[in-house]
């Protein structure tokens, strides 16, 4: 026997699952300001205190790899995908429901 309905259990897990996605991507805009930080501080370098040469080959290789996402397509994707995954849930909560009255009928 169940102690709680399946359908509180769902409520639940879905509550518990938008806290942590919303901690998450406060989390992610930190680490998108960071890599941002980091492509300008890469970018205003200032050759004259390293070898000219070293640098230039430093930053030719990195900053072509260095293309964070902006935070907006950040948090587009991030949403949608937590929107996505509650809905999941709910459907097979749903699915489960309707398979059991069909049992029963």
């Amino acid at each position: 026997m169940r102690k709680q309905p399946a359908a509180v259990t769902t409520a639940i897990v879905s509550i518990l699952f938008a806290l942590f996605a919303f901690k998450n991507l406060d989390a992610m805009h930190d680490t998108t300001a960071q890599r941002f930080a980091v492509l300008d501080a890469i970018k205003q370098y200032d050759t004259t205190t390293a070898p000219a040469a070293v640098s230039k080959q430093v930053r030719e290789l990195l900053e072509p790899t260095l293309t964070p996402a902006t935070y907006g397509s950040v948090k587009i994707t991030h949403v949608t995908s937590d929107i996505l995954t509650i809905a999941a849930l709910w459907a097979m909560e749903l699915r489960r429901r309707r398979l059991r009255q069909d049992q029963a009928t």
